[in-house]
């Protein structure tokens, strides 16, 4: 929970983020033998890295470079699950 944040927003966070990671999962799972979702997942983890390491606060600034990406995982991951 971020303290800045009003109590709705706090609740979307809870309610749409553990779904859009666990999309983003299954989708890089399932596809793991492309290059381009490689690339994508190498991108995140090395972006995040670097985030976390030098750059982390409570604000959530950082995932504006790479959560598109994580999006486009959780959608992939959306459509396999849902056989489409």
């Amino acid at each position: 929970m971020r303290p800045f944040y009003s109590m709705r927003h706090n609740v979307a966070i809870l309610l749409s983020l553990p779904v859009i990671y666990i999309f983003a999962l299954y989708g890089f799972y399932q596809l793991r033998s492309d290059s381009l979702v490689l690339l994508i997942g190498s991108v995140i983890l090395y972006h995040t890295a670097i985030i976390a390491a030098f750059f982390a606060d409570w604000d959530g600034r950082f995932l504006l470079h790479f959560f598109p990406l994580i999006g486009l995982l959780s959608a992939a991951g959306a459509a396999l699950f849902m056989g489409n």
